[in-house]
């Protein structure tokens, strides 16, 4: 089995617990609001197409359409989070992000609660969502250990907007089999899903999280990776409106025949879930 040749290195996310944002104001399963700062992760990798002033390298084609980016991302969430230097993965094949830059009033879910990220993809299937967070899991895996070059990036990138946005021909400006290799990754991606989530070979599995930044704070955890993505429907919010990228995150685990140093236990999970603690006892204590 292919994943047993993979060994999973130390990840040390150190995170700090806090709270900064009024408990009334997102639903339990979120925190919020954070700010979020994009690094340069895709430029270095070679896939990110805003990176200046080296052109991009690779060119990835969906359906037709030439994408803007194509790889996984690194960035930064601030306090109540704090966590740097975070794998993520874009949702909105439509939407933008830029490197280097700062955005504010990004929310994120607690991986406590999954069914946020199933929300979020609105994808119809919990089989293609499950598909979607293996391709997730080991896209951050395979980086994590160092194996994923800027075409494999690539095309985890794009197998998670194909099971999204049904699509099904994707060319790489490099490869004329880029399509073949997005079918593998899709392929085995049920059997990732369950790999990474399986408690006999995790002491602690992966889980995953959402990050989003809706046009109305009102309406955390309502917004989805669909157009129309308009800030209004008439006069009234749209629900489904995001002012920026959407990413989605697979947060290591622990496995069981890896016993980590005790600075290793400090997850991105384990704090958002801190959080949303707290948030549940301010609420009581009201």
């Amino acid at each position: 089995m292919r994943h047993s040749k993979l060994l999973l290195g130390a990840v040390a996310i150190a995170v700090s617990v806090g709270f900064s944002a009024p408990a009334a104001a997102i639903p339990v399963g979120w925190t919020g609001p954070v700010d979020l700062t994009t690094g340069p992760k895709d430029c270095a990798n070679g896939t990110g197409v805003v990176c200046t002033p080296t052109p991009p390298k690779t060119h990835v084609t969906l359906g037709g359409t030439e994408v803007g980016y194509a790889g996984p991302l690194t960035v930064s969430l601030g306090a109540p989070v704090s966590v740097d230097n975070l794998i993520v993965w874009c949702d909105d094949i439509e939407a933008q992000t830029a490197f280097n830059t700062t955005f504010h009033n990004y929310y994120v879910s607690d991986p406590a609660f999954p069914q946020n990220v199933v929300n979020y993809l609105n994808v119809g299937s919990l089989t293609i969502a499950h598909e979607i967070m293996g391709l997730t899991a080991r896209g951050t895996f395979d980086d994590i250990n160092g194996l994923l070059t800027p075409e494999l990036g690539a095309a985890f990138q794009a197998a998670i907007w194909e099971l999204e946005y049904n699509i099904s021909t994707a060319t790489l400006s490099t490869d004329a089999g880029f399509q073949t290799l997005i079918d593998q990754l899709i392929a085995d991606a049920t059997s990732d899903y369950s790999f990474f989530t399986n408690t006999s070979i995790w002491l602690v599995p992966w889980t995953f999280s959402q990050i989003e930044q809706p046009c109305d704070a009102n309406n955390v955890g309502l917004v989805t990776k669909d157009a129309p993505q308009g800030a209004n429907i008439g006069e009234f919010p749209n629900p489904n409106c995001q002012r920026h990228q959407g990413f989605i995150v697979a947060i290591p685990g622990i496995q069981r025949e890896s016993i980590p140093e005790p600075i290793t236990l400090s997850l991105f999970g384990a704090g958002i879930a801190g959080v949303a603690a707290y948030r549940r006892r301010r609420k009581s204590l009201a």
